[in-house]
């Protein structure tokens, strides 16, 4: 995919880590802007429309706006960047 950067613009808003704790073993809901997690530590699985993910250590996730999705903690506590 070429993206025209004459049309866009996109800027970094927050960078920071992230650890849920136990009591959020889980999560529902949107977005209203694009996040990008890097996974750090951690196990879940997470659903949307297209189907469920596993979400571990080394896993990239691209989540946009407007997209409805479900995570939930399988064993470890997740950490991301």
């Amino acid at each position: 995919m070429i993206i025209d950067w004459q049309r866009f613009h996109a800027e970094i808003r927050y960078i920071g880590r992230y650890r849920w704790g136990e009591h959020q073993g889980s999560y529902t809901g949107g977005l209203y802007d694009h996040m990008l997690w890097v996974l750090t530590d951690g196990e879940a699985e997470m659903r949307s429309s297209s189907g469920a993910v596993p979400l571990h250590r080394g896993r990239c996730v691209w989540f946009r706006p407007g997209v409805d999705f479900h995570i939930t903690q399988t064993k470890a506590h997740l950490s991301m960047y």
